[in-house]
């Protein structure tokens, strides 16, 4: 297997973007390319000193949503959806996107010197926030092509408090969606209007944010705006980020049973066939992107298509057969049911205890005597040994298996670890061994998501 520590920036060093009119380049460190995991041969180097087994119990996170965000609309799902925000948009991902703790405190930042800002009146300054049907909305979901009312309020300041005209625009991703000030606001004005758009139809998160230019009209702050719109958005945060809209065909959120069965049918239509026969759905590729963009420096290129995305598993599973045709390495594959039904895509609330069922196939190389070991890992933690004997020319794999779901909610893939090792006590101690960087362990080594969300059914 591939080994690599990751990298983690404190949130000390830490430093909100300072925009000037209409730009905002946000810092993004660059960082190295992970190797990828292969396949373990047999080993007969011994081990002088075995390091402790991973723990069976998944982490407890330490950072839940601070309360400021709280009061402005978000929710625990606002870490995930910035690293996919930005693993679709951006080449590059910023070292603060490894820690929820760090994205919360890049936004608290720029927010306290937005406040900086608007007490010394010495910038161009404005502020933010939306709302929908009278509360906190900081992060809005509809469905494809639904249309949305919100409301912003806030506030608008010249530098020195001068007399320049000043425009400021709502844009959701490269896309105006509104226009909220257009007037002289001297050393201080308020923003308290209302607007609506219509979402985009296609599913994912949308960022909206803040353009604003001191400009004549507002007509001549869109034609800045027209020749500026080829920078990268996902830049946008968070000094001028004002909230998410999440465009998702499969959600039953505010919805009639009618609507609900339409939706599912219409992520049924998006996802393969063969993809559905294992459990998986429409949030998949979502779960990819979000996964990724939470543990890995760079985002591969296959990562903007949905399409792309497909075709990288599929083709994982076809090469997985191939190798269990020729019995040439060793191979396995592994898929999870519950309840007797295919479960690629679990879903559980924070805590709860999970029962699944592996069913798959496990070999060696050219059929010989090595005991190999097969272990499911949910992100660094092992949760079953579900292999541990002599497959040789090929062995089935049918057991059930329990374990703990994280209490943070998210997406946490599930993949396979395999040893060819004495005993499952030494394949663990290798696993240990290793800080597998499991974003590459997609798609070869994948067998489904576990997604922790509180208030399910």
């Amino acid at each position: 297997m591939g080994c690599q520590s990751a990298k983690v920036v404190p949130s000390t060093e830490l430093k909100p973007v300072v925009p000037g009119p209409g730009t905002s380049d946000a810092d993004a460190a660059p960082h190295a390319s992970q190797p990828s995991a292969e396949p373990s041969e047999p080993s007969a180097k011994p081990l002088t000193e075995p390091p402790a087994e991973p723990s069976s119990s998944p982490a407890v996170p330490s950072h839940p949503v601070p309360r400021w965000a709280l009061e402005l609309g978000f929710d625990e799902n606002h870490c995930d959806q910035v690293r996919s925000y930005f693993g679709k948009r951006s080449s590059e991902m910023p070292g603060w996107l490894e820690e929820d703790a760090a994205i919360w405190k890049q936004l608290e930042d720029a927010r306290a010197y937005d406040e900086e800002r608007r007490q010394a009146v010495d910038s161009y300054a404005h502020s933010v926030a939306l709302e929908k049907d009278g509360k906190p909305a900081s992060v809005v979901r509809a469905t494809p092509g639904e249309a949305v009312e919100l409301h912003a309020k806030g506030w608008i300041q010249n530098k020195g408090g001068d007399t320049s005209s000043q425009q400021l625009l709502l844009v959701l991703d490269r896309t105006i969606i509104a226009d909220i000030y257009d007037s002289i606001p001297g050393a201080g004005d308020t923003i308290d209007t209302t607007f609506s758009f219509q979402a985009p139809e296609e599913p994912g998160a949308y960022m909206i944010w803040r353009f604003h230019e001191v400009e004549q009209s507002m007509e001549d702050a869109k034609i800045k705006f027209a020749d500026k719109s080829d920078f990268l958005d996902s830049g946008r945060y968070p000094s001028l980020f004002v909230g998410m809209l999440v465009v998702s065909n499969c959600t039953s959120m505010d919805m009639s049973e009618s609507k609900t069965e339409a939706a599912e049918k219409s992520c049924a239509e998006a996802t393969p066939p063969w993809a559905i026969e294992l459990g998986l759905d429409g949030e998949h590729c979502g779960c990819v992107r979000s996964y990724f963009g939470k543990r890995s420096s760079e985002m591969p290129g296959w990562l903007e298509e949905d399409a792309a995305i497909w075709k990288q598993l599929e083709d994982a599973r076809a090469y997985d057969e191939e190798r269990r045709q020729a019995v040439d390495s060793y191979a396995h594959s592994v898929a999870l049911e519950k309840d007797g039904k295919p479960a690629s895509v679990v879903r559980a609330t924070p805590g709860e205890a999970v029962e699944l069922h592996a069913k798959g196939w496990i070999q060696n190389k050219g059929g010989d005597t090595s005991s190999q070991q097969l272990l499911l890992v949910l992100d660094r933690t092992i949760i079953a040994d579900i292999y541990d004997s002599i497959p040789g020319a090929g062995d089935t794999i049918d057991t059930t298996f329990s374990f703990q779901a994280p209490e943070e909610p998210g997406a946490y893939m599930i993949w396979r670890f395999h040893q060819v090792e004495q005993s499952i006590e030494s394949a663990k101690k290798s696993f240990a061994l290793c800080e597998a960087a499991d974003d590459s362990q997609y798609p070869k080594s994948f067998a489904g998501w576990l997604v922790v969300c509180d208030g399910l059914n």
